[in-house]
């Protein structure tokens, strides 16, 4: 004789309510970070010294997820103007980098007229940077850098440009219309003082 055991099935409800529960117990869901909402914060800030690095903060964790942890990096935006020799550096670092770094970055950038093709490798004191430039755009004698500052291992770099491509594309969009609406103040107000 033929010993045949019924199977018990689950039925839907019962699979799909397993499923969900492996799926909610394994990785909590991370809002995904909208990133027209940080080109209009960028665009519509009264004072971008104040935004700038909140924004760079938000797009380090984004960056930094693919890379290990000895690739990790930090964003910093460095606005160079060769004409008055001024620079002005935005980090999404907890502590203020070095003065020498600042110093170094000065140099690079303002003095120099570093071409965006190039890594820059620094050693300031004992510490050893490598820099990946991008340069964003320029607006009146100003450029715009993103950098991309290493402190051990640098990635991949093909893997890296895909993943600052984002990065690139949310600050340009956002500074240049920050930019854009301080001219326009700026025209106003000259024109204002005019008559």
């Amino acid at each position: 004789m033929l010993n045949i055991k019924r199977k018990n099935w689950l039925s839907i409800q019962e699979w799909l309510s397993q499923r969900l529960q492996l799926v909610s117990q394994q990785k909590t869901v991370k809002p995904a970070l909208n990133l027209n909402d940080l080109v209009f914060k960028l665009a519509t800030a009264n004072d971008i010294s104040e935004i700038l690095p909140k924004v760079l903060v938000a797009l380090q964790q984004m960056v930094n997820e693919p890379f290990t942890h000895t690739e990790h990096g930090d964003l910093l935006v460095l606005f160079s103007n060769s004409l008055t020799s001024e620079s002005f550096l935005h980090h999404s670092l907890e502590v203020a980098p070095a003065p020498k770094l600042i110093q170094a970055l000065h140099q690079h950038f303002t003095m120099r007229r570093t071409s965006e093709k190039s890594i820059i490798n620094l050693q300031i004191n004992a510490a050893a940077f490598t820099l990946v430039p991008i340069r964003l755009f320029e607006h009146d004698n100003q450029t715009v850098w993103l950098l991309m500052m290493f402190r051990q291992s640098v990635p991949d770099e093909k893997k890296l440009k895909w993943e600052m491509a984002v990065i690139e594309q949310t600050l340009s969009k956002g500074l240049q219309a920050w930019f854009q609406r301080e001219s326009k103040v700026k025209q106003a107000l000259a024109a204002e003082r005019a008559i």
